[in-house]
């Protein structure tokens, strides 16, 4: 069957099921899709009836929890058939007379599905509703039941989703199934008009199209089909790819896309993204998907988006002009500006008209200047009215919602911020920025083709260059046609419920990806890879949990806290919903999520800790709790109390994951919302009560009115039980949830994402009047610097508004800031920036005299605008700009990850504020220090940044406050895995503030810890709470070395110690000789090949004197150099080039690179540089001051910058090395084969970590750790010997193995010798240690001798002889030889298992 012919029954299947009868037409839509059996059941249709039935025919072993299957609001029930494992290849091969007759259900056949039919009665099915109900009723059945729901939209209209409850096989009872407690669901398919998207969605189900290269014909291959078909990432991905390629089309000049001059151009390298107007696109972009969430949520028509539609309301139809701007302008701008920010009333409170055009001329049209919430572009519409009264249906969400960012611009603006002077026009007399261009002026340069929104993708657009591909063909299409080929859902997904449709959290996948694809560390990757730049859900959910776990215990000090981490033991008494009765060897996510703890000390597993008994509650799998009504009330009281902040919430992953949890919770222990509004309702009452108290009497009648409007609100707010979660999410953003970011725009967006899941709240009805308005969210989400606080004189932090004076004038500035904001005529708006412009001087002089403040801190204080969308505060002050002169309870987030070398003006300004400051540090090293700073003591850090800091000589400071400020909770290093592609070496950091400081030996406390295995495949990282919750170790805090954090478990780090113990540090040893080889600056010039290097020296052979044997990283192997004939030109400082004429010659063709860089050069205004860095050298001199140069002519071990497994190899050869090399100089050639063992990579990958891809670094301050055990000189000689066998190639792996053995002899000679095994001795009785001698005087009276000679003999006259060391090789490598026994034994003891099974 052809995909047009499916789709076209698939449409009439559904419309048939929008009326039919239930069993009947299901059953044919599921045949549709090649999905059909015999086996099935006639049961009752009575719900309850057929629910007793079912538990009957699996033997009333389970019993359906009618609650949680919402059971009283069935309309009708029916049990369509089981497909089993047997029919699929019949189906396959598309032969449905090939199934059996109808017979009786197996209903033990674990390998098989059932399907279901319910028709559920009006009222409210969101997601998490329909997913509970999935799973109480997969809970039945030991196979995957899949459910088909029939349900009536808020209009009646019918609908059908679909849920698949994620499931696998019992890892110890095959005949049983475990359910995994995620659900995926196709939700709110049209019956009457399904939407295209949902058409693919169900088409690509279908049996013979949900796997692209075969037709599944079992079970495994169609249930892991499917869920590939549900899997929502893979969703994201592709759309985002389309995102991608429609961003990099329209942000190309010759696409035509110009914004005004207000919004600066992107200054980058990158040819893609330079002088283009990268933000303003990215704004753009958001701004639409968020109007494109609300039309899904019928509350913008869709008419404003409709080809046909729009050809009758503008006079140039958008789809048929491609290149005009008259869509963008006259749609979306009007419906941005002058709609969504404008209340729907006909006047304002001033008796100002609303929703109307603005005047094509006189008065009344300059009265508007600048004045965005009227109509702009009349013109453009052929009925004017017609275009009114469709804006019009759009109701008011939020005066500062979509702000137009053009704004006036005063002089003492452009005082305060000279760099406005680039971005400003003139406009008449006036001084205008011109960010968004809301403007009919003729000479506003604003212009979006049509043709990005309604093109086809006909037309191909070279993007290979910016993708990294090759003769790919790019057809973008238009914004509109990308949109509404996918299906949206308002509804945020969580980790374990998902809608397969594109959810609100996509508004900040496409920022931070897009963010991404024009930084320079990640724009690579990140345009090859989609949805990778943005914290994994799974990451989020598990971080806020933890989090919350920490400061919720602290509301329960008498309840049973006994672990700190997850603890195992512990039973549900308060949920059976998913009783899910996992088998041995399964997680069991019935009691605890899955959680389960193996390697806990014994100490800590007790029945049903607090923590536990939390993580159930903030279990989105879990939907009751076991806590007592009194518990219940201090917990709620503690949510109300608590403030959390994201310190870096970029578009708000961290806050709105937060808000879920804190949702979900407050929904379990208090289903009605009574503690909820009794614990909110109290402040309010006592500032009543306050009010009445007031003795002056004009005062007192002030703040009672005051008092009583709160309180009217608030009970409004609380007043319909539909509006529970919207009064409980409302509450929480206001009081709980905070957010910091330097960039405006990612502000922006998290904002976006809170209004939606308000939106989402709200039963609407067709009457949009009665949407609640949004609140403004300008001083819970600010654009600031979280890096740069407002220190304050006389010793500490002063309550700023602890004066009233400056209490009352603050007041008054931001009331003023919120008039100016709404201000709905242009004289008016100008005179409120005057008063705001007043209110700074004078509140700054009271800060100055109130306060011992910097020069300029004060002016900054004032001058910071909340309601400014375009620009960012240079300082973060928790006080001034959320009004709470506490701490946080919680700092979450992910904080950005930005080299040293991107932050180097910063470094300044931040030295003075951070304990932690190190010259080279990253920047996320100061978000640790910042955020404890702005904890409460007893307060959680949840954080996932890169682990460098746990062993970088830069991290030395944040170990040092890390160990002694904070009381770490859990660390899960992940690693080289790849959690997600903008962060290397991922780690979650779980800590809490200590009251005070201790001293490392005073940490008393335990830390749960994670190494994560990323060659293990049994380890998703979907799975990883699990993961931790099985594998994870306990570690002591005071054994948190400052020199490096080694997170090992016992048996490691008292491997490390032993090895510590056993030697002298390789730095102390040989005397920190560590270097690295030449830095040129340029190896073009400077490195030679032998042809070249001959002709130097044939022009002049005084040339030879500077010319030296040349070796990169690559060429240094384990054991021995691979040489490729290379040459250094080594030109070091104090040469004169005048006594190389030819090597001047050879310079001088490159001397334009190889010149410094001046010191004065600006690269942003006068370009690249196109020479080498700056520094003090002369253009023929290499880069580097190599003073060590003698010891590259002398005897020396070498090694490469990055390896994957030792490779140490002995140089006499006078090589000079790549700054990819470094060596040791020795005499000590033995040390070479030590540093090759095993047990040496083994110990350095303890205090180094492997990078991505499993490699090394050899970073001396690392290298300078590894212990050097006591040898002898007859040790030092055998080992020595034995190299010779080992780099000649003659039976290498088995005389490697017996170096290895002499390695671990010298480490651990007392397990070894407790065993026997005693190589050296067992080296010494063969003679090895004269290998090297002439073999004529060599004792033949030594029977491993003769042996060997006599080989040697038999082979002396073949042209191809192998030498002695083959043929004692062949002796002493021979299983019955006691060197062979020996090594065997060696694999036996502990000490070798631990190091070799790493190997």
């Amino acid at each position: 069957m052809s995909s047009i012919q499916l789709r076209a029954e698939l449409l009439t299947a559904l419309q048939t099921l929008a009326t039919g009868e239930l069993r009947a037409s299901a059953t044919t839509l599921l045949e549709k899709l090649g999905y059909a059996s015999r086996k099935t059941l006639e049961l009752p249709t009575q719900p309850e009836a057929f629910a007793k039935e079912v538990e009957n025919l699996l033997g009333g072993s389970k019993q359906l929890n009618a609650a949680h299957a919402s059971l009283a609001d069935w309309k009708s029930a029916a049990f369509l058939f089981q497909l089993t494992n047997d029919e699929l290849p019949a189906l396959a091969a598309g032969q449905l007379s090939l199934l059996g007759d109808s017979g009786g259900v197996q209903a033990w056949q674990v390998e098989s599905f059932v399907f279901l039919a319910l028709d559920l009665k009006a009222g409210t099915w969101p997601r998490t509703r329909l997913a509970a109900l999935a799973r109480e009723l997969n809970r039945l059945f030991p196979m995957p039941a899949v459910l088909l729901f029939r349900h009536p939209r808020e209009d009646g209209a019918p609908l059908l989703s679909v849920a698949v409850t994620h499931r696998r096989a019992n890892k110890v009872d095959a005949t049983r199934d475990v359910i995994e407690g995620k659900v995926s669901i196709i939700k709110d398919i049209d019956l009457g008009a399904p939407h295209a998207a949902h058409l693919r969605i169900l088409e690509s189900m279908a049996l013979t199209a949900v796997d692209t290269k075969y037709v599944p014909h079992n079970f495994d291959m169609l249930y892991g089909a499917w869920l590939k078909v549900l899997n929502v990432k893979a969703l994201n991905d592709r759309f985002y790819q389309d995102l991608a390629e429609w961003y990099y089309w329209a942000i190309r000049k010759s696409t035509g896309v110009v914004f005004p001059k207000g919004q600066p151009l992107e200054q980058a390298d990158d040819p893609a993204t330079h002088d283009r107007p990268t933000v303003a696109l990215i704004r753009l972009l958001t701004r639409l998907i968020f109007v494109w969430f609300l039309k899904e949520r019928r509350l913008v028509p869709a008419q404003l988006f409709d080809e046909k539609a729009l050809g009758e309301l503008l006079k140039a139809p958008p789809h048929q002009h491609d290149g005009l701007s008259n869509y963008y302008k006259a749609i979306l701008q009007n419906l941005f500006f002058a709609t969504l920010n404008t209340e729907m009333t006909e006047q304002d409170e001033d008796g100002h008209k609303q929703r109307v055009w603005r005047e094509a001329a006189g008065p009344k049209r300059l009265d508007k200047y600048l004045i965005h919430t009227v109509y702009r572009y009349r013109s453009e519409f052929k009925d004017a009215d017609a275009a009114l009264a469709l804006f019009h249906k759009v109701p008011f969400l939020n005066g500062g919602l979509f702000e137009c960012l053009d704004k006036l611009v005063t002089s003492q603006d452009l005082e305060r911020d000279p760099e406005l002077a680039k971005l400003v026009v003139k406009e008449g007399n006036q001084t205008v920025l011109r960010v968004d261009g809301f403007s009919e002026r003729p000479e506003n340069p604003l212009h979006i083709p049509n043709e990005l929104f309604f093109g086809e993708g006909s037309d191909e657009v070279d993007l290979n260059e910016v993708f990294g591909t090759k003769n790919r063909k790019y057809k973008p299409r238009g914004l509109l046609k990308i949109f509404d080929s996918y299906k949206f859902t308002i509804e945020e997904n969580t980790p374990v419920e998902e809608e397969v449709a594109l959810d609100p959290e996509l508004l900040g996948k496409v920022f931070e990806n897009l963010l991404a694809s024009y930084n320079p560390d990640t724009k690579t990757t990140a345009r090859k890879k989609s949805g990778s730049f943005y914290t994994p859900r799974e990451v989020v959910d598990y971080m806020v949990d933890e989090a919350l776990v920490s400061h919720l215990e602290r509301a329960l000090p008498s309840v049973n806290r006994s672990s700190s981490a997850i603890s195992s033991g512990s039973t549900s008494t308060g949920n059976h919903l998913l009783d899910l009765d996992a088998g041995d060897g399964d997680l069991d996510f019935g009691s605890d999520a899955g959680i389960t703890s193996q390697s806990a000390p014994a100490e800590t597993v007790t029945a049903n800790p607090l923590p536990d008994r939390l993580r159930r509650l903030l279990s989105f799998r879990q939907t009751a709790h076991d806590f007592s009504p009194d518990e219940a009330e201090k917990l709620i009281a503690a949510i109300e109390r608590l403030r959390v902040l994201d310190p870096a919430c970029g578009s708000g992953a961290f806050p709105m994951g937060m808000l879920q949890k804190l949702v979900a919770v407050l929904r379990k222990l208090d289903p009605d919302n009574t503690l909820w509004k009794a614990q909110n309702r109290a402040p309010l009452a006592e500032q009543l009560a306050s009010a009445k108290k007031v003795k002056d009497p004009t005062l007192r009648d002030e703040h009672t009115t005051a008092a009583l409007a709160a309180l009217a609100k608030f009970d409004a707010d609380f007043a319909d039980p539909d509006y529970a979660d919207y009064a409980r999410k409302l509450y929480l953003i206001e009081k709980c949830l905070y957010g910091v970011d330097i960039q405006p725009i990612a502000v922006q967006i998290a904002k976006l994402r809170f209004f939606i899941s308000l939106v989402v709240e709200q039963k609407l009805g067709t009457d949009h009047q009665r949407l609640t308005p949004l609140p403004n969210l300008e001083t819970k989400i600010v654009a600031a610097n979280t890096l740069l606080p407002i220190p304050r004189g006389g010793g500490g932090q002063q309550d700023l508004l602890a004066n009233p004076e400056v209490a009352e004038k603050e007041a008054e500035l931001r009331e003023a800031n919120a008039s100016h904001f709404a201000a709905k005529r242009f004289a008016d708006k100008r005179k409120r920036k005057a008063c705001i412009l007043r209110l700074r001087d004078e509140l700054a002089a009271l800060l100055k005299a109130e306060l011992t403040l910097k020069p300029g801190d004060a002016e900054q204080m004032t001058a910071w605008d909340p309601f400014d969308q375009n620009r960012h505060a240079e300082f973060f002050d928790p006080e001034w700009m959320f009004g709470f002169q506490q701490g946080f309870d919680i700092v979450i987030g992910n904080p950005p990850y930005v080299r040293q070398e991107a932050i180097k003006d910063d470094k300044p300004r931040l030295k003075p504020h951070y304990a932690t400051y190190s010259g080279t540090a990253d920047l996320y090293v100061y978000f640790y220090e910042r955020s404890f700073q702005l904890l409460n003591p007893g307060g959680c850090l949840s954080f996932i940044t890169s682990n460098r800091w746990f062993r970088a000589k830069y991290g030395s400071p944040l170990r040092q406050y890390m160990a002694t400020h904070t009381e770490l909770r859990q660390i899960i290093d992940f690693g080289d895995e790849d959690v997600f592609d903008a962060l290397a070496y991922p780690t979650i950091v779980i800590a809490t503030k200590r009251d005070k400081p201790v001293s490392l030996i005073e940490a008393k406390n335990d830390v749960w810890v994670l190494n994560w295995d990323s060659s293990n495949p049994d380890y998703q990282v979907s799975d990883f709470p699990d993961v931790f919750a099985s594998e994870r170790f306990s570690l002591p805090q005071s054994e948190l070395k400052l020199d490096g954090w080694q997170l090992e478990p016992p048996t490691k780090r008292r491997m490390l110690e032993k090895l510590r113990k056993a030697g002298k540090p390789l730095g102390e040893y040989c005397g920190g000789r560590f270097y690295r080889g030449v830095l040129t600056g340029l190896n073009a010039a400077f490195v030679i090949s032998r042809e070249q290097r001959d002709a130097l020296v044939t022009d002049d052979p005084k040339s030879s004197e500077i010319i030296k044997p040349f070796l990169r990283g690559r060429d240094v192997k384990r054991w021995n150099a691979e040489a490729q004939d290379l040459w250094l030109i080594f030109t070091r400082r104090g040469i004169a080039i005048e006594d190389y004429p030819a090597i001047k010659r050879h310079l001088i063709a490159f001397k334009t690179e190889l010149q410094p860089k001046p010191e004065n050069w600006d690269d942003q205004k006068q370009g690249a540089w196109p020479g080498r860095k700056a520094g003090p050298y002369e253009w023929f001199n290499i880069q580097d001051n190599i003073a060590y140069w003698k010891e590259f002519e002398a005897t020396k071990i070498i090694y490469p910058d990055i390896y994957l497994h030792q490779s140490f190899a002995w140089d006499t050869k006078q090589h000079y090395l790549a700054n990819t090399c470094y060596f040791i100089p020795t005499t000590e050639r033995w040390l070479t084969a030590l540093l090759n063992s095993s047990v040496i990579e083994w110990f350095y990958e303890q205090v180094a970590n492997r990078i991505q891809g499993g490699y090394l670094r050899a970073f001396s301050d690392r290298m300078q750790l590894v212990p050097i055990p006591s040898t002898d000189k007859f040790q030092q000689e055998m080992i020595e010997r034995i190299m010779s066998a080992v780099e000649a190639g003659i039976h290498a792996p088995e005389y490697e193995r017996l170096l290895n053995g002499l390695v671990y002899e010298l480490f651990f000679p007392e397990e070894l010798h407790a065993k026997d095994i005693r190589l050296f001795d067992a080296c010494k009785a063969i003679r090895l240690d004269e290998l090297n001698l002439p073999e004529n005087t060599l004792d033949s009276t030594n029977k491993i001798w003769t042996l060997a000679l006599d080989a040697f003999a038999r082979e002396i006259s073949q042209p191809n002889k192998k030498g002695l060391f083959h043929y004692l090789g062949e002796v002493v490598f021979h299983p019955r030889h006691t060197i062979y026994g020996m090594l065997f034994e060696l694999q036996t003891l502990e000490v070798v298992r631990l190091i070799e099974n790493q190997h």
